[in-house]
């Protein structure tokens, strides 16, 4: 078990500061503390529900054979998140004419 939870260690403490930083890259700046707890509670509630499927799928008397279908279905959705973080998670911006941008109340006011 160790040398998985030593990889898995490193792995997490690499990533966090990246997916930190990009999670919040393009959010204002009053808005950050709100972004940040977003992520923390994606985080933890992720965790929450990965071990919460596997509980189900072990079952309360869990068998060597039951393992290995955890197992993959954890790799699964690890590789699935993978692919799909590579990819990125928005789709391409539009392009947008000047005639189509809405006006906010704010803008009007401050023309006013």
């Amino acid at each position: 078990m160790l040398p998985g939870l030593v990889v898995s260690g490193l792995g997490h403490g690499m990533i966090y500061t990246a997916v930190f930083v990009g999670g919040a890259a393009d959010v204002p700046d009053a808005h950050q503390g709100v972004a940040g707890a977003l992520m923390t509670t994606s985080q933890y509630a992720g965790g929450v529900l990965g071990v919460a499927v596997l509980a189900i799928l072990l079952g309360d008397r869990p068998a060597d054979a039951r393992f290995l279908p955890a197992y993959l279905l954890a790799a699964a959705l690890a590789t699935t998140g993978a692919l799909w973080a590579w990819r990125g998670f928005s789709p391409p911006p539009r392009e947008r004419g000047p005639a189509a941008r809405r006006v906010s109340r704010r803008e009007r006011k401050s023309v006013a």
